[in-house]
This record gives C-alpha cells, structure tokens and sequence, in this order.
C-alpha cells in the first residue's frame, strides 16, 4: 500500500502532520480470494496509520506443517509457531486494533483481543497463538511494554502459514480493520526487486525512507526495493535465542522499527523498542 505524503489519492486525502507521521491511504483492491472489496476510508479515522514494517515468513526454526489428507493421511500436523508480523502506528493518534485480522488469499486470523491503544510510534507483534508470549520475548530478548499479541486462527483453518514461496499471486497480506476497511496491504515476493529468500530466514524489515521523517512519497511498503533482509547487527537485528520451538540461526528485528534511525546499513542496532 502506497503511504502519501499530503496528496490526495484515490478520493482520500493523506496529510503528514507536524510530528511527521503519516497517514495511509485506502488503495482500490479486490479482496482476495475474489470475495467483496473492502468497505472505502471515508475520512482519515477510517484509515489510521498503521503500517505492516516487517515479516517473519520463513524462519529456519519449524514454522509448521499441516499435511495433505489424502496423500499423507497418517503424517502429524505441527502447528504454525514462529511466524511474526510487525505492525508500527506512523500515525499522530492512538489506534484501537480491537478486532482487526490478518487475511491472505486462504483466509484470516481471529481478531485481535482488547487491549491498549496503540500510541504514535508503537509498535505491536502478531504471533500465532501456538506460540507463548513468554517464549516469544525470550527468544528475541523484547521487553515491555511493546505489546506482543496471540492470534487464533493462524493455521489451517484461517491464515494458514505465511508463504514461504511468495509470488504476485500469494503471498497477499492484509491488515484489515474490525469495521472491514483495508489498512494495510503487502503482496511481497522473494524474487527481484523483493530481497531473495534463502532456505529459512531471515526476516524482512521495511525502510524507514517510506514512513519515516524523510519519507519518500513515490514509495510504498508494497514495494520491493523498500524492503531489506534483516541481519545481525543492523538497525536493531539480532539472532534469537535457541529454546523452546526456537533453533540457532533465526535473524529479524521484532520490536525495533528504524524510523528515526540513520539510514546507513552500518547503523549499529540499537535496543529493541521499550
């Protein structure tokens, strides 16, 4: 999806305020899976700023697995477990994601529980609820209060897993607010202009030249080029702890999202959002 930057787009005019947060705007999109498109942003509450900035879609820790009925009818199902999906609020105001969903082209997550408002310039991670919270922050050493969310639903009977061979056609990422309105959108790939996806890992973070102080009007966080793997030491990546469903290897940077950071990839990493 497409951040303005005081432009008027698609019916929705997008006005960065004095703080330099940003407002996103509602694209025209059919909703996957060829059902109804989703409800339009009437005014700028319908669409708060709220910007998916990074996902663990291919962890090297198993993620999962749910085997196919008819030719693998005695193989055990894992659930989905180390998945996450980082949401950042560019906004000026506190957002209430009560009742939002993540929705791809096989279904959605269930929603959000209550909980506190999402401030300007916090951060949340969604997590599959087969995963504790507890282990969660273990495992990437992320201390409150970012919030760190549960979501049912993050399998085979909803989402399903994030696809580990992405393409124009699947992976279609939504965040899709309670009242039905696309927030968000990321159609992300693993080939070019997309960072390439190795065999697990890690995970892909967004610039902070789409949202932050600088931010570029002509970009998009469905962009590719606005896109980097996550790496060890880099604008707060770091490898996670081996334990629990966790093994040595899984790099990202949940909980840290580079908006005022230098834009150099030789920034150091500094800690994760407190």
């Amino acid at each position: 999806m497409r951040v303005s930057r005081g432009l008027s787009w698609l019916g929705f005019a997008a006005v960065l305020s004095t703080s330099s947060a940003v407002a996103l705007a509602q694209p025209a999109a059919t909703q996957p899976g060829g059902g109804p498109d989703p409800a339009p942003a009437g005014d700028p509450e319908a669409a708060p700023g709220v910007v998916i900035t990074e996902l663990m879609y291919n962890p090297i820790s198993g993620e999962g697995y749910q085997p196919d009925p008819e030719t693998e009818p005695d193989r055990r199902a894992i659930p989905n477990r180390v998945e996450y999906v980082e949401l950042y609020n560019a906004g000026d105001r506190p957002v209430d994601l009560r009742g939002w969903r993540l929705r791809d082209e096989d279904g959605s997550t269930g929603p959000i529980p209550p909980g506190p408002p999402m401030p300007p310039g916090g951060v949340v991670l969604l997590i599959p609820h087969e995963q504790l919270e507890a282990d969660f922050r273990a495992a990437w050493g992320l201390a409150r209060p970012t919030r760190v969310v549960r979501l049912t639903a993050w399998g085979p009977e909803g989402l399903n897993n994030l696809a580990n061979s992405p393409s124009d056609k699947n992976e279609i990422l939504d965040l899709v607010a309670s009242d039905g309105v696309l927030v968000d959108r990321v159609n992300y790939d693993d080939d070019s202009p997309w960072p390439a996806d190795g065999r697990g890992g890690p995970s892909i973070y967004l610039l902070p030249t789409v949202f932050g102080p600088n931010a570029d009007p002509a970009l998009s966080n469905d962009d590719g080029t606005a896109w980097r793997n996550s790496a060890d030491g880099v604008l707060g990546g770091r490898t996670a702890q081996s334990g629990g469903f966790y093994r040595q290897g899984d790099v990202g940077s949940p909980g840290f999202v580079p908006a005022k950071a230098p834009e150099s990839s030789e920034a150091e990493a500094p800690a994760p959002t407190e």
